[in-house]
């Protein structure tokens, strides 16, 4: 199983309930938990950070995150901040 963090500048606030929601519709089947935090303790600009923790196949949920993340109604220059890391336990 990986982990997914996928983290950018924080949009509007509005796009908070965008988010969870499109988590929301993730977490059955694709991934074990999902959640959004935001960095704290900085002076740069704040950023936000996407969890999913227990993704089981990586493959299939890049195309239902794509998807999902293509329909949540963030905006282009949104969705082209967004930078992916992934991590699996050793």
């Amino acid at each position: 199983m990986e982990n997914w963090y996928i983290y950018y500048p924080a949009p509007s606030a509005l796009a908070l309930p965008l988010l969870r929601e499109m988590q929301r519709q993730l977490v059955p089947g694709a991934v074990l938990q999902a959640r959004v935090e935001e960095r704290v303790g900085s002076d740069r600009a704040p950023t936000w950070m996407e969890v999913y923790e227990g993704v089981k196949e990586p493959d299939s949920f890049a195309m239902l995150l794509d998807a999902a993340v293509g329909s949540a109604g963030l905006t282009p220059e949104q969705r082209a901040l967004r930078h992916v890391e992934r991590f699996r336990a050793l």
